[in-house]
């Protein structure tokens, strides 16, 4: 493969090289690399990753990375052209507490499924919409049972009919008109499944048109 990644863990340590480490492999030219590292000392690290032919970021949600605490794709932060999938990225992260996002780099994403699953206590997330063609945004906010505020709308174009299942599923305490999390001009797929999609959401007001959802026949 010529996929070459590497993570500087920010606190002078050996830069990992995923060719150290045995791929996994996915599907045609889709491998997975896994590279741990531990810190010797408490505090706060900037990681960074750098390298080429890379699409994914993810970690892992093991009882020993649940103090992820970090700035998600921020103001100042670069981003890989490549990178168009964040999936799990901060899944079961309960240190999260807000989200901001410069709005132009999530334009580069196309899969957000259980990005935030489960922050137990993410509060607010804005300028965190994807670009237009969604390939899963399926449980990104599942189970943030804190979450109060979020810009988020959903993609007009979806690349599947499951792709925005569970989305805002148990977001109790989220308040928010629910025509400000559609897509304004409904949705363009020829088939789309809303399974639990607002589930457990108390607090969302408003009337969605029926044209753009309930009476919609492709949902």
């Amino acid at each position: 493969t010529n996929i070459d990644v590497f993570i500087d863990w920010g606190d002078g340590s050996a830069v990992s090289r995923c060719k150290d480490v045995d791929p996994v492999k996915i599907a045609d030219d889709d491998y997975r690399f896994t590279m741990e590292h531990t810190y010797e000392a408490a505090g706060k690290y900037r990681v960074t990753v750098y390298g080429y032919r890379y699409a994914t970021l993810m970690h892992n949600n093991t009882n020993n990375t649940k103090n992820l605490l970090c700035s998600c794709f921020g103001m100042e932060d670069e981003i890989a052209p490549g990178l168009d999938n964040i999936a799990s990225l901060a899944y079961n992260c309960p240190r999260f507490l807000s989200v901001k996002v410069n709005g132009w780099r999530m334009f580069l994403i196309r899969n957000i499924a259980n990005t935030f699953n489960s922050c137990e206590n993410l509060t607010s997330v804005t300028m965190c919409s994807p670009q237009d063609v969604c390939r899963s945004s399926a449980s990104l906010f599942q189970n943030c049972v804190n979450l109060k505020t979020c810009d988020f709308r959903l993609s007009q174009n979806l690349a599947n009919p499951q792709s925005i299942t569970r989305t805002f599923y148990n977001c109790a305490n989220l308040e928010a008109d629910i025509n400000t999390l559609l897509p304004k001009g409904g949705f363009s797929a020829p088939t789309v499944d809303v399974s639990y999609l607002f589930y457990g959401c108390a607090k969302l007001t408003g009337t969605v048109p029926a044209d753009m959802l309930w009476g919609n026949t492709k949902i």
